[in-house]
């Protein structure tokens, strides 16, 4: 559950590509709905699932930029793809406050900051109210 953080603070090259393995198969596991609720960060409410989560939303997550370049690379996920509850990657990145990761997936045209997530709010609104 903690691997994100200490990957964020130091990431040898066999960490990234540990990581790039792990997320790139990663879809929606039962690790999604754990990560998501201790931190403290979503409230789950009425969804019984988190299916689908990819690895480059949990990698945006926690906001490590070289694994979401990787993903990115690889082209394993849609950038701009949405998660169980709507949210985009960049919406992740917003709403935990990632500044430099955010403005790296802002520089591409594929990355739309005005998608709505299944409630209405948009990464934009992440980033105003800072939640």
């Amino acid at each position: 559950m903690y691997w994100g953080v200490h990957a964020k603070r130091e990431l040898s090259d066999y960490a990234k590509s540990l990581a790039l393995e792990l997320l790139r198969g990663h879809y929606g596991q039962i690790l999604t709905k754990t990560l998501l609720a201790r931190g403290g960060r979503l409230d789950l409410g009425d969804f019984t699932t988190c299916f689908p989560f990819s690895g480059l939303h949990c990698a945006l997550f926690f906001g490590i930029i070289e694994v979401v370049a990787g993903l990115i690379e690889m082209g394993c996920y849609d950038i701009d793809g949405r998660d169980f509850s709507g949210c985009t990657p960049l919406a992740w990145a917003t709403h935990n406050g990632h500044v430099g990761v955010v403005q790296g997936l802002l520089e591409g045209e594929e990355v739309n900051p005005a998608k709505p997530d299944n409630s209405g709010r948009t990464p934009r609104l992440f980033g105003v109210k800072g939640t």
